[in-house]
């Protein structure tokens, strides 16, 4: 007689179909989730605290919900009109996409000192040198926070490693797990970082990727704070 298989038995009397488990942590796979910001909250002390908030990016140590609401980023990225940069709500009206948007929602530094968003080869390898020596030039997001974590200084150091984490991950998150080098040349300007013109910098990567239709890149953050319009 030929094997019974087993592949096929009844679920209620025999074996219970294998359910796949996710990561403890797969929510963070998205990686505009501002998640991986409030992990830190606990591990920064006051005098952290207070360089934060003299970088201008103290709104950051003030966000309320941990996940992307992914409905409904999903649903207002594909509102967005290339050509007039912005979102045309269906009986509501029309939300700019600026610089000044940017500010009123974010509240994060939108100054006079141009941000350059690109690869300085030279400057990469002496920010990876000071920053992560060991880890190579595009260290993984994980070990950048455990440097933060376990720095109980608010010196530039200390202030570098925030600004590249919260563009990485929030205001321009990269696409795979590790930091993005293009943010390196904005550390030349860490005394002033208050004055660094952030809002433009979301700006424009949010417009780039909108108007290519890929809608899970960029500052989708942006996207699901509630606004008038």
């Amino acid at each position: 007689m030929p094997r019974r298989k087993k592949a096929r038995q009844n679920i209620a009397g025999g074996a219970k179909r294998p359910t796949r488990k996710l990561p403890a942590d797969a929510s963070e796979r998205n990686r505009a989730s501002p998640r991986a910001i409030c992990k830190l909250y606990k591990h920064i002390n006051d005098d952290q605290k207070v360089a934060i908030s003299d970088m201008g990016t103290a709104p950051f140590l003030d966000i309320k919900c941990e996940y992307l609401h992914n409905t409904l980023v999903a649903w207002f990225v594909r509102l967005y009109n290339p050509e007039r940069r912005g979102f045309f709500i269906p009986g509501r009206g029309f939300i700019p996409l600026t610089e000044l948007s940017v500010h009123e929602m974010l509240g994060i530094p939108n100054g006079s000192i141009e941000v350059k968003f690109e690869v300085d080869y030279e400057m990469e390898d002496e920010v990876a040198e000071e920053l992560f020596p060991g880890e190579g030039t595009r260290p993984r997001i994980t070990t950048v926070a455990t440097s933060i974590i376990e720095r109980t200084e608010a010196d530039d150091t200390f202030k570098k490693l925030w600004l590249i984490y919260i563009v990485s991950t929030v205001l321009v998150p990269t696409t795979d797990m590790r930091i993005s080098n293009k943010c390196y040349q904005m550390l030349e300007h860490i005394g002033e970082a208050q004055d660094l013109n952030l809002c433009k910098l979301m700006e424009d990567q949010l417009h780039r990727n909108l108007s290519k239709k890929k809608y899970t890149s960029g500052c989708l953050l942006y996207c699901m704070i509630p606004r008038r319009t």
